[in-house]
Formats: C-alpha cells, sequence, structure tokens
C-alpha cells in the first residue's frame, strides 16, 4: 500500500539527515540541498491541486431518482403540495414593541381637590365599564350640588306657574267662547263656577252682565215705545246704553284674551330660563367630577360625596390611592387599562419606506422571541407621517387581538412589512428546496415512492415561499417536508457507487 505524501516526505528527510551527520561538511551541504529539493516537491500545493483534481473527477456525479419503500416515507415523514401560482409580496423584517391601546389606557386622576373615601378596586383588578373605582369627598363638589338643587327647586317652582297659567289659559278661552255664544249668566256661573279663572274672571262676568242688563232694557224699551209708553228719544238712549256696554265688553275680552296670552308666555320663557339655569349647574358639577364622575353615591344626605367609575372594560394596571388620602387636582389615583386589545409599533427606517405598500385594515404578521414556535397577526391601524424624533424610522401602528392575554404589554417582536404590490408568480414552500455542489434543486413525485431530482431557478421569496422562474410546472407534486432526507439517499447511492 503506497504511504500519504508527508509521511514518505518525512521518511526520506529522515534517511538523509541521518548520512548527514555520519558524513562530512561537504556531504553534508549536498544532502541539505537533496532534502530541500525533496521537500519542495512533496510540499507543492501544485501536487496537492493535481491529486485532489484526480479524486474529484473520479467522484461520481448525484443521481437524480430515488425511491423510498411506504416504511421510509413514513419514518421521514414525507409530506407534499402541488406547485401553485400565487400571490407574493416582499417584506422586510423589522423590529416592533407591544404597547397598551393609548384609547383604551387612561390614567384616573382626580378631577378637583378632594379626600378618598373608599377605594373599591385592587391592582390587577378586572372592571367592568361603569363599575364604581374610588368614592371622595370635595367641598367645592358640594357647593356645585347645592347651586344645582336650588336651580332644580326653581325649575319646580316656575313650572307650578306655568301649569297654573295654562289651565287659567284654556279656562277663560271657554269661558270667551261661552261668553260669546250668548248663553245665559245663570248657567254660565254654575258651569265655571269650579274652574280656575284667575283674576279675570270679575272683570269678564262684570262686562258681560252689564251688557245682558243693557240687551234687556232695550227690548222691554222697544215693547213700550210700540205700545206709545215710551218717547223715541229715551228709546234711542237705552239702545245707545247697549252699544256702550257691547263695546265696553268686546274690549274686556280682548284685553282678557292678551292679558292671558301675555301672562302665560312670559312664565313659558322663566321656565326656559329655570331649565337653561339648572343645566348649566348640572354641566358645571360634572365637569368638575371629570368625564368619569358619578353623583350617585347611595348616601343622599351628602353633597359632598362623589364617585368615579370604570371608562371600560379592562384592568387595574396600577393603583396610587388609598382612604383618608388627600389629592389634589390633577393627581392619579390609578390606571386602568384593557390588555385584551394591544397596539404593535413596528419601527420602519425611512430609506424602505418608498417601498412599503400598506393600507389600514390590512394584515401583518409578527413573531415573539417569547414564543418562538407561533405566529401572530395584527391589523394596521394607523401609518405615521412624520420621522420620529431622535431617529431615521417611522411609525407603524396595528392592532393585535390579545383576547387570551398570553402577550403583555414592553413585549419585543419582529414583524414583516410588506415592501411591494403583490406579484402573481409560480411557487414552493421554502422548505422544498435544497443545495448541493452548487446546484439548487427539488424533489418532484412522479410516482407513489418515487421521486426525482428536478433542478430549479428561483425567484424573489416571501412568507415561506420562493418563486420558481424555471424547472417547474403548475401542478407538479413537491416533497414539502422530508426533501433532505432524499438528498441523504442519493447522497449515499452515490457513495456506494
Amino acid at each position: 500500500m503506497l504511504q500519504e505524501p508527508s509521511k514518505v516526505g518525512r521518511s526520506v528527510a529522515g534517511r538523509l539527515l541521518d548520512y548527514a551527520r555520519r558524513g562530512g561538511s561537504l556531504v553534508t551541504v549536498i544532502l541539505l540541498v537533496c532534502v530541500g529539493f525533496w521537500a519542495g516537491h512533496w510540499l507543492s500545493p501544485q501536487a496537492h491541486r493535481e491529486e485532489d483534481s484526480s479524486e474529484t473527477a473520479a467522484t461520481p456525479p448525484l443521481a437524480r431518482e430515488v425511491s423510498l419503500t411506504p416504511e421510509k416515507i413514513a419514518a421521514a415523514g414525507i409530506a407534499t403540495v402541488n406547485a401553485e401560482v400565487r400571490e407574493l409580496r416582499e417584506t422586510a423584517t423589522v423590529p416592533g414593541r407591544l404597547g397598551y391601546d393609548r384609547l383604551r389606557h387612561v390614567e384616573v386622576k382626580v378631577p378637583v381637590a378632594s379626600v378618598v373615601e373608599k377605594v373599591l378596586v385592587r391592582p390587577g383588578q378586572d372592571v367592568e365599564a361603569g363599575q364604581p373605582l374610588v368614592e371622595l369627598s370635595s367641598s367645592e363638589v358640594a357647593v356645585a350640588r347645592n347651586e344645582l338643587l336650588q336651580a332644580a327647586a326653581e325649575v319646580k317652582l316656575v313650572q307650578t306657574r306655568y301649569a297654573w297659567q295654562q289651565v287659567i289659559h284654556r279656562n277663560i278661552a271657554d269661558l270667551i267662547d261661552a261668553l260669546e255664544k250668548g248663553e245665559p249668566i245663570e248657567s254660565i256661573e254654575a258651569e265655571f263656577a269650579k274652574r280656575t279663572l284667575g283674576e279675570q274672571r270679575q272683570a269678564l262676568m262684570s262686562a258681560y252682565s252689564e251688557l245682558k242688563l243693557a240687551q234687556q232694557v232695550v227690548a222691554q224699551s222697544r215693547r213700550l215705545k210700540e205700545e206709545g209708553a215710551l218717547s223715541g228719544r229715551l228709546f234711542q238712549e237705552r239702545v245707545s246704553q247697549r252699544e256702550r256696554a257691547a263695546a265696553a265688553f268686546r274690549a274686556v275680552l280682548d284685553q282678557v284674551q292678551y292679558d292671558t296670552r301675555q301672562k302665560l308666555a312670559i312664565v313659558e320663557a322663566e321656565l326656559q330660563v329655570a331649565h337653561r339655569r339648572h343645566d348649566a349647574k348640572q354641566e358645571k358639577l360634572k365637569l368638575l367630577m371629570g368625564p368619569f364622575g358619578s353623583q350617585e353615591t347611595g348616601d343622599e344626605h351628602s353633597l359632598s360625596h362623589y364617585r368615579i367609575h370604570a371608562p371600560f372594560p379592562g384592568r387595574v394596571a396600577d393603583l396610587s390611592c388609598s382612604a383618608t388620602l388627600r389629592v389634589a387636582r390633577g393627581e392619579m389615583l390609578m390606571v386602568i387599562a384593557d390588555d385584551r386589545q394591544l397596539w404593535l409599533s413596528a419601527r420602519i427606517h425611512q430609506r424602505q419606506w418608498a417601498a412599503v405598500d400598506l393600507k389600514q385594515g390590512e394584515v401583518v404578521k409578527f413573531r415573539m422571541p417569547a414564543f418562538p414556535q407561533r405566529e401572530w397577526k395584527a391589523s394596521v391601524s394607523f401609518i405615521g407621517t412624520e420621522v420620529a424624533a431622535g431617529g431615521h424610522f417611522l411609525p407603524l401602528v396595528a392592532t393585535v387581538d390579545n383576547q387570551d392575554r398570553r402577550l403583555r404589554p414592553g413585549m419585543f417582536a419582529w414583524v414583516d412589512v410588506p415592501l411591494s404590490v403583490g406579484t402573481r408568480a409560480l411557487a414552493i414552500p421554502e422548505s422544498a428546496i435544497q443545495r448541493h455542489d452548487g446546484r439548487t434543486f427539488v424533489f418532484r413525485q412522479t410516482a407513489p415512492g418515487k421521486y426525482e431530482r428536478v433542478d430549479v431557478t428561483l425567484g424573489p421569496a416571501a412568507e415561506g415561499w420562493v418563486a420558481v422562474e424555471s424547472g417547474l410546472s403548475e401542478g407538479d407534486v413537491i416533497v414539502s417536508h422530508g426533501a433532505f432526507f432524499l438528498k441523504s439517499e442519493l447522497l449515499l447511492e452515490r457513495e456506494e457507487a
């Protein structure tokens, strides 16, 4: 068996050096020259390249077909898919971070200088919308509520007057209608005896009585004149007296109608003013207690007490108050946050922004180092229009559904952001691609248990799929899982060959 070149060179050099020690100086020089020539030859890279090239030339090419038994197919976990035409979009992976939805993350602050009477929640507690959070008391709230009560009392008084004036107005209208019909005084008095007419009753009934009396006098005078018992001049005087009574009655009717309508309009205006004053006091109290404050305290005799309620369903993320604590206006009491919906903030470098093609509501995918085996989705909410201060990044914010509450604000994420408009191309899964000896290939199933190696030219990749520019056709059955096992089988076959 031939020895390796390095071993042969070392044995020859050893014998030559042994001869040099036994010989003289001339012999030593000659031997050293021979050793240098011999070592240079055996250590020459060209010699090794020639041997390597001979060995490479002797290596057989990789086979193109492989067959597997059903047992091997099951053991290797062979799975296939069809090469299909699908839409691919180039993506860029950018860093992101989860945070609270700013629309559902609220610092509950005290709206006015108060004293904390009772804290009704604890840190980490889930709360519903409108649930009481804390009870407080404030002198300013007491003053504002007292003003509101006074305004409410004024409204009630004016409402009573308005209702009274409405009754009078209706009854006066009915009385005038009866008077204009000329009904007897006795029947009118009987009908309106128990109906409210106010101070206008006397004026109307007096004028009507005088008119009725004048009419009766004229009727009697007419009979006396016809009998010759009354002169014409006296008859004309009595007729003139009736006309004056009729005119006076009409004037009283007009004045009573005007006065009644005027009083009703005045009281109605006063009622509107009272309502506006009451609404203003109520709005003042509402603004004083803040957007989450409420007048309902369970203590009707205390004007200073009020409650603050949860603005939406969520969780008490932070609590910084306790009973008997005096708090100034604007001081934070607690934080209510809804972590069942989060915001994913991705940072896109401004040099990539020109290629970004995203619309509101579009879905982006992201991965979490805390959950490496899972892929998450988020819906784009809005895209920033201003470069962030202190950096060269544009913000992209997407909404994440977190109903299971597995994700937490502050977690880091890798976000896949589409950078182009989708293009349709023949595509295969990235897991199907294998490489060897500078070639890129996949395995195509030709029959059950039979697979053919097919060289392919690949295009752009996106979302786990790669475009195929040549080598495959639509509908080809491609090995998507277990392709490395098939590649290993081909390599074993070549070694055995």
